[in-house]
């Protein structure tokens, strides 16, 4: 994946772009006053329910390409989508 390719999938996982709406429910503004106003963007509109797989990869292999060996612990919801993951990534 070049870099282009990833700065296209972060922004699209995360929302860069200006008016987007919020996907979040559960976000209230007033808690994140104090930061920009681009976190503040990309906090609403994080869907809690849903876990971008694509995303993970990327950031998983763009700090494996760049930063020094070591360990990256993921935390995922559930047993279940713990198990489909590793499917996942196993293809």
């Amino acid at each position: 994946m070049t870099s282009r390719q990833t700065q296209a999938l972060v922004a699209q996982g995360w929302g860069d772009e200006e008016g987007q709406e919020i996907l979040n429910p559960g976000y209230d503004p007033d808690l994140y006053s104090e930061y920009s106003p681009a976190v503040r963007r990309n906090l609403g509109r994080v869907n809690e329910d849903r876990i971008d797989m694509d995303l993970i990869e990327a950031l998983v292999t763009y700090i494996d390409e760049t930063e020094a060996e070591g360990a990256i612990l993921i935390f995922l919801p559930g047993v279940c989508l713990c198990v489909c993951d590793a499917l996942y990534v196993l293809g």
